[in-house]
């Protein structure tokens, strides 16, 4: 089975693409043969943990209008996993109102037939015909939060107009997580009225600003408590996809991505 993973955040503060990238990349370290895509269809670039040249979506768009297939061998691949490919967003923002929704459900329909496992990063933007179209074409959607006042609100504020749209999440994903704060997952959870979606916590890194810095997610950077938590996310997308995961051989390979990319 072919899946489409999107991941959408509270705001831009939340973490989604850090989020959205470390997961592609850990879901291509554990199933080498499998074909993977990180794709931002969001209205900016967003490319700050790829330290290599990537091609943009705006390669997609034009193949499209040109009635021709998207094809992997002209998206490349990245030289640490040569089993993933990534897609950069769009290079002007002041376009983002051009793409429309139906243009981001034909673009991952045509990802599909090249990719095992599509992860998207859609942002925090619901005026973005990009993030509502990934959406809706999704087969998992996962929503990305912080622990504080604004996030929550936020949240409370527009998920009506998602319901609207049909759209339903998956997942829950508290990120940067600190088991000091007063925003725990159980008081999130009951205010949110958090039933059927599972819920995930990702702790806060000690690493945030070096990953920055490098370029890196910080799945790429290998902290333990941080890898273990992501890794929860990236077998969920991976079940959804139907890869079988083979227990300590997967856990080896990650091990690897993780020292080849130090």
């Amino acid at each position: 089975m072919k899946s489409v993973c999107v991941f959408h955040g509270a705001d831009r503060k939340s973490g989604v693409t850090m989020m959205a990238q470390s997961v592609a990349e850990m879901v291509a370290a554990a199933a080498p043969e499998e074909k993977v895509l990180f794709v931002s269809m969001c209205g900016r670039k967003n490319a700050q943990y790829f330290r290599e040249s990537a091609e943009s979506i705006g390669l997609c768009r034009n193949r499209l209008e040109s009635g021709l297939s998207i094809l992997r061998s002209d998206i490349g691949s990245t030289s640490y996993l040569p089993n993933l490919s990534v897609l950069c967003g769009i290079q002007k923002e002041s376009e983002v109102r051009s793409w429309m929704l139906d243009l981001a459900r034909q673009m991952l329909r045509e990802f599909r037939r090249e990719f095992r496992v599509i992860v998207a990063d859609t942002g925090s933007d619901l005026a973005s015909g990009l993030a509502v179209g990934s959406l809706m074409e999704a087969d998992e959607t996962y929503f990305v939060l912080s622990q504080n006042e604004a996030a929550l609100h936020r949240f409370e504020e527009e998920m009506p107009v998602y319901r609207e749209a049909g759209i339903r999440w998956n997942g829950i994903l508290l990120n940067r997580y600190s088991e000091r704060d007063p925003y725990t997952m159980d008081y999130v959870q009951e205010r949110l009225k958090i039933q059927g979606e599972k819920k995930y916590i990702v702790h806060m890194s000690e690493r945030g600003r070096r990953a920055e810095m490098e370029y890196r997610t910080l799945a790429a950077l290998g902290e333990r408590g941080i890898v273990r938590d992501i890794q929860k996310i990236a077998s969920d997308v991976m079940q959804t996809a139907e890869i079988m995961q083979s227990g300590e051989k997967g856990k080896r390979k990650w091990k690897n991505f993780v020292w080849k990319s130090i």
